[in-house]
């Protein structure tokens, strides 16, 4: 027990008269018991008070600083034997019932662990309590007294004081409600919370009892892991703790910091309530899945293209960075999110934003990579990917069929001779703004436009396709002519041209002679009987007649054997220019009376169809037969939608008769008759149409 200044000196003269008694009895005793003296006595026991159990920390005054009035503030202090003998009855020496005190009223106080003895290097501890009652300063001793074994009664002090104040007050920052937002699902989210004592004693005893599941200190314990609140808060001070949210549930969770403490003098709690809410970790995609094609690309070309990257995920993402491109791949401008890009280093949720990514390739070939994009999720550092691919490719190069030199050889003047030629694509990209040019007459495109009636080429031709335009020559003149085809289109890079000679010769039309004119008479030839002629046909033009046909012969007049030229003829479907051929023709009356006909040869002369005629006794008139050019079908090709492709067939009565009544049927849109009606605007045609 803990005594003032001004009844010390009382007790201490009673206490050096009952020393005086003592040590007188103890010299008696010393004389008595010499003999079982053990070497090294001669050094007195020495007890000192330390703040540290190995007695390296001698004090002898202690301040207890600030307690609550009415309150108390216990502490353990340490008795150490810095001498060399044994101290024997040890006790307390001071006052009961004072300011400071040990805790219970008696050495060594509640919880105090020293005897009434202490061997030399040993050390104990002992409870010391202060226990104010008013504000002011307040001073004590405590007194040990206790025997030597040599030099009989000692005693140890230690000057103490303390002065009382208001009891602890403990808050905590960011009231009233902490919220940590949103972490995700195994993350966790730290906040350093201010802990201030407000009052003028110290908070001791402190514990927080409110933590659970979601929400603690970090690294596990207070004040948790760069918190610097220790278990007592001295009055008028701050400190922190370090409080993690670690959801593992989603949603909104809650949760209260809540301090049990000993004020003084009484047990209190400070609180302060917390929340966050749990969600899905952020998650990237990336737009264009699973994988995007820059397509072809001409080399030295550029081709680009925006991705959108989407947040799916619950939290936003942070620390986005986009790697994983190689040349030629690249952001536009040179570096993330690229020029028309609009992505950062973050994403909130339910968000999108943009990356501009550019091809650019430098040789022919296919070049595949991925946009990596690299994320923390607010668990782990995640990524989201996307493959991409583009071919790099040569010019489009167009070739035209049919070498260096087409020649339509020797033709008929007046005559259409028509050639289609191929035109392909041997490069590496469509070819555009498909044309033809550089011809001159009588060379053209038939029916005058590319790509000619007939031809197929348009305006694009893909990589390795073909397609066809038709040229015509049409001599007007004889001798020999030449011109250039030229196809002109759009290489991916610029316009261009490839190219084609045309030649032909021109000559006369065939001409076809029949002999044994003007009028060949079979004679009388009795009913059931036949009588046969050999005709010769001579072609005279200069070139040949194709597509010969007699057309004209009727009962009772025919071919020898029923079929042109008849049997032992030799005439075909063509008379070279310069040679003759018959025919063998026969009269076979079924009736009495005079028959009469005529052998038409109708052949094309090399520009037009043409008829040669012989007249025979006999009678008959063979029908009229119709004959539409370009057939059995003619494609118009491709035309663009909203545009309008002409041609002109040509009607030929092939029989012997005229043909009457001619009309045009069987259209539909979007075919038409120009102008709308037969025979269309520009056409000859009429209701009739002679052999």
């Amino acid at each position: 027990m803990l005594i003032p200044a001004e009844r010390f000196n009382i007790l201490k003269s009673v206490f050096f008269s009952r020393w005086i008694f003592l040590s007188l009895l103890s010299s008696l005793l010393l004389s008595c018991v010499a003999d079982v003296t053990e070497p090294g006595d001669a050094v007195e026991s020495n007890l000192v008070f330390s703040t540290t159990a190995n007695g390296q920390s001698v004090v002898t005054t202690y301040d207890f600083g600030i307690a609550a009035v009415g309150g108390y503030y216990d502490v353990t202090l340490y008795i150490f034997n810095a001498g060399r003998s044994r101290a024997q009855n040890i006790l307390d020496s001071s006052s009961v019932g004072q300011k400071f005190s040990f805790v219970g009223g008696t050495y060594p106080g509640t919880t105090g662990t020293c005897t009434t003895e202490m061997e030399p290097g040993q050390s104990c501890s002992v409870r010391l309590r202060f226990s104010p009652a008013d504000t002011t300063l307040s001073a004590g001793t405590i007194v040990l007294g206790y025997e030597d074994r040599i030099n009989g009664p000692k005693t140890s002090s230690l000057e103490t004081t303390g002065q009382g104040g208001t009891p602890a007050l403990l808050s905590i920052s960011d009231g009233p409600l902490y919220d940590f937002g949103l972490v995700a699902i195994g993350a966790f989210a730290d906040y350093t919370f201010t802990v201030t004592n407000s009052g003028e004693a110290k908070a001791v005893s402190i514990n927080e009892i409110g933590l659970s599941t979601h929400f603690g200190f970090k690294g596990g314990s207070y004040p948790g892991t760069g918190g610097n609140c220790l278990p007592e808060i001295s009055g008028s001070s701050t400190c922190t703790i370090v409080v993690s949210f670690t959801p593992i549930l989603i949603g909104l969770l809650a949760d209260t910091i809540n301090f049990s403490y000993f004020d003084g003098a009484n047990n209190q709690n400070a609180t302060r309530n917390v929340q966050g809410t749990g969600v899905t970790p952020a998650i990237l995609e990336v737009s264009d899945t699973p994988l995007y094609s820059f397509g072809t690309v001409i080399v030295g070309q550029i081709s680009t293209h925006i991705f959108t990257i989407t947040n799916t995920g619950g939290m936003a993402a942070s620390a986005i960075f986009v790697g994983g491109l190689a040349l030629p791949y690249s952001y536009t401008g040179g570096s993330y999110p690229g020029t028309g890009g609009t992505c950062g280093a973050g994403l909130g949720v339910a968000s999108s934003c943009t990356i501009e990514i550019q091809f650019a390739p430098t040789l022919a070939n296919t070049f595949s990579d991925t946009i990596n994009v690299v994320y923390n999720s607010g668990l782990t550092l995640a990524s989201a990917d996307r493959d991409i691919i583009g071919v790099g490719v040569l010019p489009a190069q167009i070739n035209i069929s049919d070498a260096a030199l087409y020649n339509y050889g020797t033709v008929a003047v007046g005559s259409t001779n028509d050639h289609t030629f191929t035109i392909t694509n041997s490069g590496g990209v469509t070819a555009s703004f498909l044309g033809g040019s550089g011809l001159g007459a009588p060379y053209d495109f038939k029916g005058f436009a590319y790509p000619g009636a007939g031809g197929t080429c348009a305006g694009n031709l893909l990589p390795g396709a073909s397609c066809d335009v038709v040229v015509s020559y049409q001599p007007v003149a004889i001798g020999l002519t030449s011109s250039t085809l030229n196809i002109d289109y759009n290489n991916g890079l610029a316009m261009t041209q490839s190219s084609r000679v045309v030649q032909g010769t021109a000559a006369p039309p065939a001409s076809l002679t029949i002999t044994d004119g003007p009028t060949y008479n079979f004679g009388t030839i009795a009913v059931g009987s036949s009588n046969t002629h050999l005709f010769t046909i001579s072609n005279t033009g200069g070139v040949a007649a194709t597509l010969v046909n007699i057309t004209s012969l009727a009962s009772p007049f025919a071919f020898v054997g029923g079929f042109y030229p008849g049997a032992g003829a030799t005439c075909t479907g063509t008379i070279v220019a310069g040679t003759s051929c018959t025919i063998n023709v026969s009269f076979t009356p079924l009736a009495t009376g005079l028959f009469t006909d005529t052998i038409d040869i109708v052949h094309y002369d090399g520009a037009a169809f043409q008829t040669t005629s012989r007249n025979i006794d006999g009678s008959g008139v063979l029908p009229a037969n119709l004959s539409i050019s370009d057939g059995p079908t003619y494609d118009y090709a491709q035309v663009v939608v909203g545009g309008t492709a002409e041609h002109i067939f040509t009607v030929s009565n092939l029989g012997g008769i005229d043909a009457l009544t001619i009309s045009g049927t069987g259209l539909a849109l979007p075919f038409s008759f120009k102008g709308g009606a037969y025979p269309g605007t520009g056409g000859t045609c009429t209701a009739t149409l002679p052999a």
